[in-house]
């Protein structure tokens, strides 16, 4: 789980987390002080493994948070070590008041970890502010989404993400059979799930504020089922939250894997950044001029100003000539 990054610094991965539609990986460091205490930056889901490894390196002693994002698993870290001071980013505060937060972050190292680590508040972002940090004896930047990496396939189209495959070693959503007559799935002992289990005088949609509709299995079957450890471990039944525009999504799931819609992503990337550059560089995010025509020859001139600065890019530029350019 814990990796050694360097002298006394330490990162672990975590699990995937959605913000705005795209899955985000999680990652954590943590750094041991030279007074033997450890220091947690941004903590990922903690599981007991991870607990665990990071109490092999010392008594947790300080937990911070770099932006006002990174605040999903703080929780769990301060009920698992209620004595660490927990320190939050500029805004962190406002935002989760709940959160026993000791301080707030500034310029200014705190003297606890001044001697191991520096810090600086990035300021100027329309998006947050964003605290970085500098490991002296590993001479590490720690920076949290400052800088951001990610890979074509989540970037590039949109698509169904698709939450319900697992990686535990538990039965995925995949592994329950549909049953578009019965309306209720089936899972791989045969047993049904079921969404309406009992009638009601008032028939009710069963329909959640998330938009899905809850299948439950029975409790009889579960309890004497012999894949229960690789289907509900944890719980008496297994539930399957169906959304209510699963055969929309079953659909583009199929698409999804053609070829043709490989490439259509491809093409459509190509229109969508050109969409995003007249608006995010020419300002092109409203029009200035009424009806049709003038739309159209607002249109027009945008479209040829975006073409004439990506010429200057194509074309060849030859060596200056003498007597034209700037005076000296």
């Amino acid at each position: 789980m814990l990796e050694e990054f360097g002298p006394s610094l330490y990162s672990a991965d975590g699990s995937i987390v959605s913000f705005f539609g795209f899955p985000y990986p999680t990652r954590m460091a943590v750094a041991r002080l030279s007074d033997g205490s450890v220091w947690v930056w941004s903590p990922v889901a903690l599981t007991d493994e991870l607990a665990d490894e990071v109490q092999t390196i010392g008594p947790v002693r300080y937990i911070v948070s770099p932006n006002k994002l990174h605040h999903l698993f703080l929780y769990e870290w301060t009920d698992r070590w209620p004595e660490a001071r927990l320190y939050a980013p500029p805004g962190l505060a406002r935002k989760k008041p709940e959160l026993p937060f000791y301080a707030e972050l500034s310029d200014e190292p705190s003297p606890s970890w001044a001697a191991d680590i520096d810090q600086v508040v990035f300021r100027g972002s329309l998006a947050m502010e964003e605290v970085a940090f500098f490991h002296r004896a590993s001479r590490t930047a720690i920076i949290g989404d400052l800088i951001q990496r990610h890979s074509e396939t989540t970037i590039s189209g949109w698509k169904v993400w698709d939450k319900t495959e697992r990686k535990d070693g538990t039965f995925s959503v995949s592994d329950f059979q549909w049953q578009e007559q019965a309306n209720e799935y089936r899972c791989p002992e045969g047993h049904a799930l079921r969404s309406d289990w009992r009638s009601f005088k008032k028939p009710r949609t069963r329909i959640t504020n998330a938009n899905t509709i809850i299948f439950r299995s029975s409790q009889f079957d579960c309890a004497i089922c012999p894949n229960k450890d690789r289907c509900c471990p944890n719980t008496p039944i297994r539930k399957i939250a169906r959304s209510v525009h699963e055969r929309a999504r079953d659909v583009a799931r199929r698409i999804y894997v053609t070829p043709d819609y490989q490439r259509s992503r491809r093409e459509r990337k190509k229109v969508e950044m050109l969409f995003a550059h007249l608006k995010r560089i020419l300002k092109l995010d409203r029009l200035r001029l009424r009806g049709f025509s003038g739309a159209s020859d607002e249109f027009t001139l945008a479209a040829a100003v975006q073409n004439l600065r990506r010429m200057t890019k194509l074309i060849a530029q030859g060596p200056p000539i003498d007597g034209i350019g700037a005076s000296a």
